[in-house]
């Protein structure tokens, strides 16, 4: 408020100074300052400083064609360097797509190969209870009953129990042991 009553109470002074000086030099003062009474402020401003804004446009932003040829190759080569760069990012795309894809694949291929163990576990240990396909086996040179019965899907124990042997009884080679009942 008070920078506006200063500059009011300024711009009043200046309107009766105005028409003073009007009214010595026999212009009819009170028209002059009438007509500068009816203009705002601001406005003045705004006018003036788009006057010195055109001014300056015209004074630096004129270049030599030299100049303006020259920063259009700039411009050219910034373009160039920018469509390089964009063709590697899009070449990168595609790499790390063709990366992805071939992960999906491998974790395709991983679940399978899991399902797969998880399948041959099974049947590998619904085989090792089962009975063996053989009734009966002839002992070989070098052969143990450990080496019989893991080859044949049977405990030892078992093994002894079959063929009424005692723990630590040797076997000989020729020696028809049963493998079932």
């Amino acid at each position: 408020m008070d920078k506006d009553s200063g500059f009011n109470n300024l711009r009043n002074d200046m309107i009766e100074e105005l028409e003073e000086m009007d009214s010595r030099s026999n212009y009819g003062g009170s028209s002059l300052g009438n007509f500068l009474s009816s203009f705002n402020p601001l406005w003045i401003v705004v006018v003036l400083a788009g006057i010195i804004t055109i001014v300056l446009i015209i004074i630096f932003g004129r270049g030599s064609d030299e100049s303006i040829k020259r920063q259009i190759s700039e411009l050219n080569d910034r373009i160039s360097r920018i469509e390089q760069r964009l063709s590697a990012i899009e070449e990168l795309d595609g790499r790390i797509t063709d990366i992805d894809h071939r992960i999906k694949a491998i974790n395709l291929s991983l679940q399978q190969v899991q399902s797969n163990i998880k399948r041959l576990s099974k049947i590998s240990s619904t085989s090792r209870r089962s009975k063996p396909s053989k009734r009966y086996y002839i002992v070989k040179k070098g052969d143990t009953l450990f080496s019989i019965a893991r080859k044949n899907n049977i405990s030892v124990s078992e093994l002894l129990r079959i063929n009424n042997l005692k723990k630590g009884q040797s076997i000989y080679p020729g020696q028809k042991l049963y493998l079932t009942k």
